[in-house]
């Protein structure tokens, strides 16, 4: 599906084994779309986006599942998003494969926001295998990550991310945290559990961290 400044909404559908050059599943330019209890499968793209690219777009998701998306070469597996906003409830984003993100990849002052998000077996080919944001801010709570790679949440340039009423456990990445905010941006965490990870659980790199009421528990010491 590919829309052009166009606004639509989407109930009850599966986007499943498609392949494109960009954004396999769904192409979203300028555009504002709705998608409630839906499914995006299987999609591939040889560059970014393989379950849905949206540029400068405004997409609001409830209830809907990303699974065994592919992109290849750049970008984000599951949710590819450049500018624009995103408003996610119930969502769940189950082993998708990215360079940038396996599950999501945010850029270009994208503005994500939502509550009860499941990402789990994301894998990417750089930092951020479950969320990663560049440029960008988000918003979020009720959330669970867990065993995503390399590490759960990546932050950078400027990013401000916050997170509350989490767990994060079994991530693993063989360099920095599992949570990594590298820029001169803010992460506040609260109320959340980080247990059990491969490697050190918080680092954060010229950035302004705020923690509160935290379990940080049996994670690795490579960082953080």
């Amino acid at each position: 599906i590919d829309s052009n400044r166009s606004d639509f909404t989407m109930v009850e559908c599966t986007i499943v084994d498609n392949v494109a050059n960009r954004r396999g599943g769904i192409q979203l330019n300028e555009s504002t779309m709705v998608m409630r209890d839906s499914a995006v499968l299987g999609n591939r793209a040889d560059q970014s986006g393989a379950g849905i690219g949206a540029y400068l777009s405004d997409a609001t998701f409830e209830r809907v599942t990303f699974e065994n998306n592919r992109a290849i070469s750049h970008g984000g597996g599951a949710l590819d998003v450049l500018g624009g906003t995103v408003h996610a409830t119930d969502l769940r984003m189950v082993r998708n494969t990215g360079i940038r993100a396996g599950g999501l990849y945010a850029q270009g002052a994208a503005s994500v926001t939502g509550s009860g998000w499941w990402v789990e077996g994301n894998q990417a080919g750089q930092l951020g295998g479950g969320i990663n944001l560049s440029e960008s801010t988000a918003s979020l709570s009720n959330v669970g990550l867990h065993r995503n790679a390399p590490g759960a949440i990546y932050l950078y340039g400027g990013s401000d991310f916050e997170l509350e009423n989490f767990t994060v456990t079994g991530n693993t990445s063989d360099s920095l945290s599992v949570i990594c905010a590298d820029g001169a941006g803010t992460l506040a965490l609260r109320q959340g559990t980080l247990v059990g990870n491969q490697t050190g659980a918080i680092y954060g790199h010229g950035d302004e961290l705020e923690l509160t009421n935290l379990l940080v528990h049996e994670n690795g010491t490579t960082y953080g």
